[in-house]
């Protein structure tokens, strides 16, 4: 059992971080690893995109500073991207005040690693499924109900041979509207897996849709979106899916990673040949963000207490 906040030596720590460091720290927990960038369209504000980005910059400098926060040693965009390009993940004095402040267990806490690096970009790009998610939503293109990061994403169920599975979505989203949600269970993929693995996975939903495990556990639709970066692997993903039982196929959709608003807002995605541009938000626009956007409250311990902290 954690030590109460006010009660633990990092008290005089924490009282120094304003409300939207605290969430800095919390979308990072949650994540585990953003750039500066996303962090700035994440958490931080300010009047105009300028002062926006100045914010971000001084927020994590000063979590840098405290030792609650470090740069991996790659950027996004190399040296050119500037401090907007750091990759930022928390420390262990950043997860033992998380722990102090009960978002995870003293024991994920302590357990660290040196991530490589596709298992970083992988996190980043599921962190970009959210952050794009989300502005959507604030900008009324999408009816977001809800979303679920890892492990909160995971769904159990009985196999056909009576074992118990754990299937592993990047993400869940729930899409309204409310009369009619649907869940959204997101895959991420980065073409560096190969096909055997890719149909074992499938196979996995299969059988999970199958259980019936899917409406029982939430009482909604729920479909699976597998993001992908180019044609070539599209076409892949359609081949795999054409080889699932016919029952099963409506279930699965596969888009490129700019489609993922438009599958998710019930807009038809674009041909093969012809891939729709990026719908990343003017800067301008993010001024409206509501204030879960603006400046998101510390996750619910439940959110991360089976997933290993990095």
């Amino acid at each position: 059992m954690s030590t109460p906040l006010h009660d633990s030596p990092l008290a005089a720590l924490n009282a120094r971080l304003s409300r939207r460091e605290r969430a800095a720290i919390s979308i990072l927990l949650e994540m585990r690893f953003l750039s500066t960038a996303q962090l700035e369209r994440w958490v931080f504000d300010g009047a105009t995109p300028l002062a926006r980005a100045r914010a971000s910059r001084r927020g994590v400098a000063k979590l840098v500073e405290l030792g609650l926060v470090r740069h991996l040693e790659r950027r996004i965009g190399g040296v050119r991207a500037g401090s907007a390009g750091h990759i930022n993940v928390l420390t262990a004095l950043g997860l033992r005040l998380a722990a102090a402040h009960g978002w995870i267990t003293p024991e994920q806490a302590q357990r660290t690693r040196e991530p490589g690096t596709q298992f970083v970009q992988h996190h980043l790009a599921v962190a970009e499924a959210h952050l794009r998610v989300l502005e959507a939503g604030a900008r009324g293109e999408l009816e977001l109900l809800a979303r679920q990061a890892e492990p909160a994403a995971w769904r159990e169920f009985t196999a056909p041979g009576g074992g118990q599975v754990t299937l592993k979505p990047d993400a869940c989203f729930t899409i309204g509207p409310k009369s009619r949600p649907t869940d959204w269970l997101l895959e991420v993929d980065r073409a560096t897996v190969g096909g055997s693995t890719l149909e074992r996975k499938l196979s996995v939903y299969v059988d999970f849709f199958r259980s019936g495990q899917a409406l029982a556990d939430r009482g909604v639709t729920a479909k699976v979106l597998w993001l992908v970066p180019d044609r070539r692997r599209l076409d892949q993903l359609q081949q795999a899916f054409g080889r699932t039982p016919a029952a099963a196929r409506p279930l699965f959709r596969a888009a490129i990673f700019d489609e993922l608003v438009a599958v998710l807002a019930n807009a038809k995605a674009p041909a093969h040949g012809q891939r729709q541009p990026g719908r990343m938000p003017a800067r301008d626009s993010l001024a409206a963000r509501p204030a879960h956007i603006r400046a998101r409250e510390p996750v619910a311990s439940g959110e991360v207490a089976s997933r290993e902290a990095v």
